[in-house]
């Protein structure tokens, strides 16, 4: 199936004339399938971005499935605008880093050049900015679906912790060649090198993708249509 319908504007661009004030969408996607993600509130993508930011510090009452997911790819829109931005204007990130890695017959070690297309200042200013509001909505979406929002702070912060206890828990030192310390002065005599049982490194990130399908469920369920203890029901 596919659906039309026009920008919140009010009057067409070309012959002047009314038209119903809606979202521009076309798409040959089941209708009620966008729904079940997106809601089916009349919240545009540009509505959902100005509310957010008009919420930029506010994490009590509730949001709805519009406006958090439209929000979501407003930012992810911004994002692609940027990392062109950043091509265009900076030209691609060149890092060299040191690498040593552990293989059967023993350590190796070299400089390894990588080009990043994307990535610059523009793409970091965007992820400082809108890093708030994004906290913000998400928490206001799980309190659409009666949840606080230490619920999913909690998670992700027992998915992170056995992350990190897995990478530096268990490290090995490496003595590194007098060739790459000359070549990088910054190289010290020796580098502690990742060497995490491979059960613990698979567990660490089984349970870290867990964590993400939950918080996907989470913040795509509908939320309660009466008032609930943090807020009356979103109309939008």
């Amino acid at each position: 199936m596919s659906r039309l319908s026009l920008v919140r504007t009010g009057k067409c661009g070309y012959c002047r004339l009314p038209f119903r004030k809606e979202l521009l969408y076309s798409s040959f996607i089941d209708p009620d399938i966008t729904d079940r993600v997106f809601g089916s509130g009349n919240l545009t993508l540009i509505e959902a971005v100005k509310v957010c930011l008009r919420k930029y510090f506010v994490f009590s009452g509730r949001a709805s499935r519009a406006e958090f997911w439209k929000f979501v790819v407003g930012i992810f829109l911004a994002s692609i605008v940027a990392s062109v931005a950043n091509v265009v204007f900076f030209g691609p990130l060149i890092e060299t880093k040191f690498v040593v890695q552990m293989t059967a017959e023993g350590a190796s070690e070299g400089f390894v050049e990588n080009r990043k297309y994307g990535s610059g200042p523009l793409s970091n200013l965007l992820s400082i900015a809108v890093l708030v509001p994004f906290l913000a909505v998400a928490n206001r979406r799980l309190h659409d679906i009666g949840r606080p929002g230490w619920h999913l702070v909690v998670a992700w912060a027992m998915a992170f912790a056995l992350l990190v206890f897995t990478l530096f828990a268990f490290r090995v030192e490496v003595p590194i060649s007098e060739a790459a310390q000359a070549a990088m002065p910054s190289v010290g005599a020796s580098m502690l090198v990742p060497q995490p049982p491979a059960n613990l490194f698979l567990a660490s990130w089984v349970v870290s993708l867990g964590v993400l399908v939950l918080s996907i469920l989470w913040l795509a369920r509908r939320g309660a249509a009466e008032d609930n203890q943090f807020g009356p029901a979103p109309q939008v």
